[in-house]
């Protein structure tokens, strides 16, 4: 009986560790999906993902100027922002060259899925929504018939608009492509006039930089450049030296006569002080002789 029981407490062991180890093992997928292609092509391939909690889906834009934006089901071509309190997933435009695709070299966006319910995807660019770039991951039609990837791409064909999202937390509308070569860049009716507008202001900017440069190097060319002002702070200087504290820079408009002057006045004055110290003590020995005199005629 105590074998049994050792046997069986032996088997649950095993179990509960090959159940941890099959939990512990599992390792988080990447799921690549090519976004157009070289021959501009407007879809996802694949456009169907089947992916876990904790996988990743890397997105690689191949040609063309495309996005991954999210919406929901219910409002294709419009930014999930926009009709949920969610935030949602926008690449921002990936404007890229046929040529480039031939280097292997492509922009690429990674999303980690962190949700295990459907999430509904789109390109913002132009019509590519109407025409059908559309994307789903875990689509689930057992839970609801009706939402699958067909029916959404046949609501987003029927969409009066293209949106995609802009930093101020609003949205604008898509229109015509560009051929741009220029990567990141929208290809829009709206993102081109605010690309021709940013680059005008990238232009005044830099000419704003340009100007604030040559006024920089004006300030520094004149600041190495000797001025009245800096030689009459080293006559202050100077004047200091000579412990004239009345003197400052303020004051440094006497002329070097006015400062002889007061160098002979000073030394004029020391001389009489010194004479005059001369002639006390001559006048002192002369009484003190007196007095002398005066002393021997009383002996």
């Amino acid at each position: 009986m105590h074998f049994t029981q050792t046997l069986f407490l032996s088997v649950l062991r095993i179990c509960s560790v090959f159940a941890a180890t099959n939990t512990t093992t599992s390792t988080p997928q990447t799921h690549v999906v090519r976004v157009g292609s070289t021959n501009n092509s407007i879809k996802y391939f694949p456009d169907k993902i089947s992916a876990q909690v904790g996988d990743i889906i890397q997105f690689q834009f191949a040609g063309g100027n495309h996005t991954v934006t999210q919406s929901t089901f219910d409002a294709p071509c419009v930014p999930i922002s926009q009709s949920t309190n969610n935030t949602g997933v926008f690449s921002g435009f990936m404007n890229v060259a046929a040529s480039l695709n031939s280097t292997g070299m492509v922009p690429v966006f990674s999303m980690p899925v962190k949700v295990a319910t459907p999430m509904w995807f789109y390109c913002s660019q132009a019509k590519h929504c109407q025409k059908g770039m559309v994307l789903v991951v875990n689509e689930n039609t057992k839970a609801n018939a009706s939402r699958s990837l067909s029916n959404f791409a046949s609501l987003a064909a029927k969409a009066p608009a293209n949106l995609f999202p802009t930093l101020n937390g609003t949205s604008a509308t898509a229109s015509t492509s560009s051929t741009s070569g220029t990567s990141g860049t929208s290809s829009t009716s709206e993102s081109n006039s605010g690309s021709s507008s940013g680059s005008s202001s990238d232009s005044s900017d830099s000419s704003s930089s340009n100007s604030d440069s040559d006024s920089s190097s004006t300030t520094d060319s004149t600041a190495t450049t000797p001025s009245p002002s800096v030689s009459s702070t080293s006559s202050g200087t100077s004047s200091n030296n000579n412990e004239d504290s009345s003197f400052s820079p303020s004051g440094s408009s006497s002329s070097p006569s006015t400062l002889s002057t007061t160098s002979s006045a000073l030394a004029s004055a020391t001389a009489n002080t010194a004479s005059g110290i001369i002639h006390s003590r001559i006048n002192l020995f002369g009484v003190f002789a007196v007095s002398g005199v005066g002393m021997w005629g009383l002996l």
